[in-house]
């Protein structure tokens, strides 16, 4: 996702990834709530399950708060470098009208190139705010306790 945004590429390669996220993400979920059952006893699967729910959902609740902030911060610049001189002083109002103010150019002009490309910009900086986030993954995964084998 990181190499593939913006106008300059085909859509079909931003489905793609799409598609590779969503199976790796239904795989992980039944991947850590098979891991809960392994790990706890009987009675305390109902609490371990509603645990890595609440730590789930909170998880995505500081995602979706950083890739609005990502979003913020990078979406004015995008308009600003990508706008042609005549529309420059549009920026604002494409940024502050949202998709509603975005959608009334029609494909093609140089204006939704430059709100394609703002997209692609800041989809670009939160797809590497979120591969450097997951790196912080790997050391909690080698921390995880398995009762089957010594390390």
């Amino acid at each position: 996702m990181i190499h593939f945004p913006g106008s300059d590429n085909d859509t079909g390669y931003v489905i793609m990834c799409q598609i590779f996220i969503a199976f790796a993400g239904g795989m992980i979920v039944i991947g850590e709530q098979m891991a809960v059952v392994c790990a706890s006893n009987r009675e305390c699967i109902p609490m371990m399950i509603s645990l890595v729910s609440l730590f789930s959902n909170l998880g995505g609740a500081i995602g979706h708060a950083v890739s609005a902030a990502i979003y913020a911060n990078t979406f004015r610049q995008g308009p600003r470098e990508a706008l042609p001189k005549s529309a420059k002083d549009q920026w604002a109002t494409i940024y502050a009208g949202g998709s509603v103010a975005q959608m009334k150019f029609l494909p093609g002009t140089e204006e939704c190139d430059a709100i394609n490309f703002a997209y692609g910009y800041s989809q670009k900086y939160g797809c590497i705010a979120a591969t450097a986030i997951l790196v912080l993954a790997v050391p909690c995964i080698c921390m995880w306790r398995n009762e089957g084998t010594v390390l």
